[in-house]
């Protein structure tokens, strides 16, 4: 069965297609993986930090509370960083990806 799969206008505008596709792909994954329990909500946290050379990396945490999990990836060398929250809100038929902001 097909699931609907759906970003806010928010989600859209702000997150360059990138990051969308690579959050998607963790939710894939993660759902794929039959030893973990996956949460409704999925949590995807965008920070950037500066490397060595003064060069920024995008940081994205993506973690559920329920059970507990987090996973940490790193994108060296970007030229403009995104600091926001993103949820993935999945209701076993459809999956919208929001902000807190707009929910």
């Amino acid at each position: 069965m097909d699931r609907g799969r759906f970003e806010t206008r928010r989600v859209a505008n702000e997150i360059p297609l990138f990051f969308r596709c690579i959050m998607w792909m963790l939710v894939d994954e993660l759902v794929s993986d039959e030893s973990i329990q996956v949460d409704y909500l999925q949590i995807f946290r965008f920070s950037i930090r500066a490397d060595e050379q003064g060069n920024k990396v995008q940081i994205l945490r993506h973690s559920q509370e329920q059970p507990p999990y987090e996973a940490i990836y790193e994108f060296p060398d970007v030229e403009e960083g995104l600091e926001m929250k993103v949820w993935c809100i999945d209701d076993g038929t459809t999956a919208v990806m929001t902000t807190p902001e707009e929910r």
